[in-house]
């Protein structure tokens, strides 16, 4: 709990997977755009003090660069796709500049199936999110559990779905 995860990625299935398992274990979610330079996105990772990268390695030369510039050549990393972990280490572009990286599906291993013994406070931080830092640097703003909650609560109410709905929402 309270340790960040940075969250790189297009559009992934995956995501709903990292983005819920990181609120229920109280850890802090930072959303980062894809569309950033990597020295933008060094700035966001060094601010935000990320532990652990999530992305895909079809933005390895991105994500290397980024890191590169933060100076957290050592930061875990672990690549969205299901692929197995010799299929990673077989990735040249990838495992040969990162040789920690793992495959979602292998790095879940490491952790048991059932929910964290864990109460998460509606009003601690869910997520860092940083603004587009048109007037400067991007600053990086706290938002609540409660307030996804409440995102999530609102467009079901006014969207009128129910349990047996589909919804897709676009993200990032």
């Amino acid at each position: 709990p309270g340790d960040r995860l940075g969250l790189l990625a297009c559009n992934h299935l995956d995501y709903a997977i990292v983005t819920q398992g990181a609120a229920k274990a109280g850890v802090l979610l930072v959303p980062l755009n894809f569309r950033l330079a990597p020295r933008e996105l060094a700035v966001v990772l060094q601010d935000a003090q990320v532990s652990l990268l999530v992305t895909e390695s079809s933005l390895a030369t991105l994500w290397q660069a980024a890191l590169q510039e933060a100076g957290s050549t050592q930061l875990p990393v672990v690549l969205l796709e299901e692929a197995t972990a010799d299929e990673v280490a077989a990735a040249p572009a990838v495992a040969d500049a990162w040789p920690g990286v793992r495959a979602l599906a292998d790095w879940l291993q490491d952790f048991p199936e059932t929910p964290p013994e864990l109460e998460v406070d509606p009003d601690s931080p869910c997520a860092i999110m940083y603004t587009s830092g048109t007037t400067g640097t991007p600053k990086g703003v706290l938002v609540p559990h409660r307030a996804y909650f409440r995102m999530y609560l609102g467009t079901a109410m006014e969207t009128g779905l129910s349990r047996d709905d589909r919804y897709l929402m676009a993200v990032p």
